[in-house]
């Protein structure tokens, strides 16, 4: 994300916008309350929180953080075209211990957990990161150093026009 706001885009961060909602409810911010969160919203209408998040950016090229269902994706798609980065999980549970962001502050067993949760279900308005991914126009590995990603991303903007 911060690579392509380096590059015009604007970024919208829905665990932000999740993170605010747990606030305002005085609930623990932390990945298992946004995923609830989420889904209930998601719940009363399936493209909420992109309906949301889209609507704080005035500009046409946006970067999101993240999707998380079919109808999301194809929200965006509508509107645009959709890369999902996705790394192999061992990859991403690293990442996410290393970063030590105050909503990945869960016990390991938990966070592991919580990742499978995030990834699959058979409710299309809960978190289906793979299915999401499936859907996306385009699909980037990121299992690389970040100018390997960087250098992908660009070719993908490029075949795009931007």
């Amino acid at each position: 994300a911060k690579y392509l706001t380096q590059k015009g885009f604007s970024h919208v961060e829905i665990s932000k916008m999740l993170a605010d909602e747990a606030a305002q409810r005085h609930e623990e911010g932390n990945r298992i309350t946004y995923r609830k969160i989420g889904n209930e919203l998601r719940k009363e209408n399936s493209t909420a929180l992109i309906v949301r998040a889209l609507q704080t950016s005035p500009q046409s090229h946006v970067v999101v953080e993240s999707l998380h269902t079919v109808p999301e994706v194809k929200y965006v798609q509508e509107r645009g075209f959709v890369i999902a980065v996705d790394a192999p999980r061992a990859t991403r549970i690293e990442r996410i211990l290393k970063r030590a962001e105050s909503k990945d502050a869960i016990p390991s067993e938990d966070l592991f957990e919580e990742e499978l949760l995030e990834m699959n279900s058979p409710n299309i308005d809960e978190n289906n990161l793979t299915d999401a991914v499936r859907v996306a126009d385009v699909h980037v590995e990121n299992s690389g150093t970040p100018e390997e990603l960087y250098q992908k991303i660009d070719g993908i903007l490029n075949t795009f026009g931007i």
